[in-house]
């Protein structure tokens, strides 16, 4: 017995609540048609899937979603409860793209699939902050030489 296919509106909620911040349009329904948590039978999945969570967000279906502004004026979506932690038009995220040495990526995907959090992202974002935590010192000491070397 085949079980019920999930709502774009519900799947798009469930990722966000995993990656636990906004997301660009583009990028939530990427990440739902690869964890095909939904099907489509668009020609173009991505442009029906994203057309639809837009106009679900106008018409405030459930569960609810909703636009954030991004640092580069992009349209981001997120979770409702998110608009408290936005301060002024300041967000609380910064969404980055860096190029890494493929041998990188892949210990970053071993990280993950080894459980150290529950998705790619998280995992990035744990090692990131566990390294910058042990940098700490070394970070203070560069600042405090910048400093110094302005005061010359």
């Amino acid at each position: 017995m085949d079980t019920p296919e999930m709502t774009v509106q519900a799947a798009a909620a469930l990722i966000l609540k995993k990656t636990g911040h906004p997301l660009s349009l583009k990028e939530l329904v990427k990440t739902v048609l690869k964890q095909r948590l939904v099907k489509s039978n668009a020609a173009d999945p991505e442009r029906s899937l994203a057309g639809t969570i837009d106009q679900n967000i106008n018409e405030e279906r459930e569960p609810k979603l909703v636009r954030f502004q991004g640092t580069n004026n992009e349209i981001l979506v997120g979770l409702p409860e998110w608009k408290d932690k936005v301060i002024g038009q300041t967000p609380w995220w910064e969404e980055i793209k860096i190029t890494v040495p493929l041998e990188l990526y892949r210990k970053l995907q071993l990280a993950q699939q080894a459980g150290l959090k529950p998705s790619f992202e998280e995992t990035v974002i744990f090692l990131l902050e566990s390294g910058l935590k042990q940098e700490k010192s070394s970070i203070k000491e560069g600042l405090l030489k910048q400093i110094e070397d302005l005061q010359d």
